[in-house]
């Protein structure tokens, strides 16, 4: 459980506050879509959340609160994952395979080594490394780089698991293995998932946080966000939405056999 009361954050020396007056509540199980236009403040929020700004941004002013399991501070590293953007800035530089470098995370926390063999069999399994095992990580494809991200950070089975544009260097086919894994861990995982693709968000998270320009312009689930009388204008919706709203739906739906049902109904009344 997550519950952030009115966090704001402004970098040293910039005239306005990347982010401000964000306040939410989020119960175990769920996940919360972070979406909005470039330059919204949403990698910023995500760091906040991971304690990355109070480390490596000192100069930076961050107010408000950030509430885990009842306790007035955010989760330790140990129970936090984190997918930077740029997946390639995050592996650790001082590994010679792929499986090293899943380990490399883990012997940060002093995880036993037999769980620590378990759980490296397990990632490598569950993203689809184990081809890739014993390759030397600076030889991997931008897609497979991420997937080793993804699979270094969920090796340690987060209680708070953040991803930062996940799928950016993904193909279809991973994009739909990565939605369905998170659908999965977020039984015991809190995710925060920060996406440019709205089809991976809608269908995964459970609410949306939509911000721009730094605030908090809706937060609610996505069918009440493409109900509303919210401008999502800055958002490149999924084709489904779109022809939805071109044909002059009231009621969007998120489902594609809902929908191909009603575009079948207005083709017999025209």
């Amino acid at each position: 459980m997550i519950t952030i009361k009115d966090l704001s954050f402004r970098y040293k020396q910039e005239a306005r506050n990347s982010f401000e007056h964000i306040s939410l509540h989020l119960q175990d199980g769920q996940a919360l879509g972070v979406i909005g236009p470039s330059q919204a403040g949403k990698t910023t929020f995500a760091y906040a959340l991971a304690g990355l700004l109070q480390k490596h941004f000192r100069g930076g002013s961050l107010t408000g609160t950030v509430i885990f399991d009842a306790q007035d501070q955010a989760p330790g590293t140990s129970e936090i994952g984190f997918v930077f953007q740029d997946a390639s800035l995050q592996l650790s530089g001082v590994t010679e395979t792929v499986e090293e470098e899943i380990a490399f995370s883990l012997e940060q926390f002093g995880v036993p080594r037999d769980i620590m063999r378990e759980r490296i069999e397990e990632q490598l399994s569950t993203f689809h490394l184990i081809g890739l095992r014993y390759r030397h990580p600076k030889t991997l494809s931008g897609g497979e780089t991420q997937m080793l991200a993804i699979a270094s950070e969920a090796a340690k089975h987060p209680r708070l698991f953040i991803l930062d544009e996940p799928t950016q260097a993904l193909d279809a086919d991973h994009v739909r293995h990565l939605i369905d894994f998170l659908r999965v861990a977020k039984r015991s995982s809190t995710i925060i998932f920060i996406e440019q693709n709205m089809s991976a968000t809608f269908e995964l998270c459970n609410h949306v946080l939509f911000l721009e320009n730094g605030r908090q312009q809706f937060l609610g689930t996505p069918h009440d966000l493409l109900n509303s009388n919210i401008d999502v204008s800055s958002l490149t919706l999924p084709e489904l939405i779109d022809v939805q709203r071109s044909l002059g739906r009231n009621h969007i739906s998120l489902l594609f056999k809902e929908t191909i049902e009603w575009m079948k109904k207005c083709r017999t009344s025209a």
